[in-house]
């Protein structure tokens, strides 16, 4: 393999494999990814969250393809948006030797995914009629991804309303009475505990890997995505899809979905 000069100093050589890595390269990717979100973000600012959040790989490496910022030219000044396209996080680090990679603007991305699941949606309505017949077993499981959905986005606001917290007292030590700061901690934790109970009584439902058992959920989706948050439609999404492979084109990208009633095609 070629060896590869990166950057601009010209007395260095960038030689892809020449050392065993100590450090997977997709968890190195998300670590300098956490660390480079977290320097630009304040304490009082919650992180960001969208649809795809944790779902979206690179179907070239099966590799991470972080959330990147772009610079647009609005008004005649170039601006910086936040969370406007997916990279191959491989490829950003080792160039085209690690993976050709593919790149696709987030808005494009979730469309695709929305329409993914409307024709999921079309074809539950369109299966053959027949008598009204509930399985009480696929009801509860349904039930159960639902809340499962909503507790994980309650679990990630009681988290993050602690970190506040923390930050806020560390900030202003005088704006706390004597034992307000412990109090509030304390009901943060009660919180917190009830939460995680409520999730355990929840795994005890398995939700069985056919279609039928996920349609209650998906039509669901596809109906109320425009009332859901970001979180919400995040935690629906987790509990019907594996993951969403980007796929390299001549002309763009394609997206592949792999669904949790699917054998996985990566495993």
């Amino acid at each position: 393999m070629p060896a590869e000069r990166r950057g601009n100093c010209q007395n260095t050589l960038f030689i892809p494999g020449a050392q065993e890595e100590l450090v997977d390269l997709d968890l190195w990717q998300q670590y300098r990814d956490r660390r480079r979100q977290a320097k630009k973000t304040t304490p009082r600012s919650p992180s960001a969250l969208y649809p795809l959040t944790g779902l979206v790989r690179c179907a070239g490496c099966h590799g991470t393809t972080p959330v990147q910022s772009s610079i647009r030219m609005i008004d005649g000044r170039p601006t910086s948006i936040k969370g406007h396209s997916y990279m191959c996080g491989r490829r950003s680090v080792t160039g085209k030797h690690g993976c050709e990679g593919v790149y696709a603007t987030r808005a494009e991305v979730e469309q695709r995914v929305h329409a993914w699941l409307a024709e999921q949606s079309q074809a539950i309505g369109a299966a053959p009629s027949g008598p009204p017949v509930r399985d009480p077993a696929v009801d509860q499981r349904a039930d159960a991804m639902r809340e499962r959905a909503r507790l994980d986005a309650e679990a990630t606001r009681q988290k993050k309303a602690l970190a506040n917290l923390r930050a806020d007292r560390a900030m202003n030590p005088d704006d706390y009475g004597p034992g307000e700061y412990e109090d509030a901690v304390a009901r943060i934790r009660h919180q917190q505990a009830a939460t995680a109970a409520a999730l355990e009584r929840l795994s005890a439902v398995e939700p069985a890997p056919r279609q039928s058992d996920y349609g209650p959920v998906i039509v669901g989706l596809v109906e109320g995505w425009a009332l859901l948050n970001e979180a919400e439609r995040n935690g629906m999404l987790k509990q019907l899809v594996r993951r969403v492979a980007l796929v390299r084109t001549e002309k763009g990208f394609g997206i592949e979905v792999h669904p949790m009633w699917e054998p996985d095609p990566w495993a």
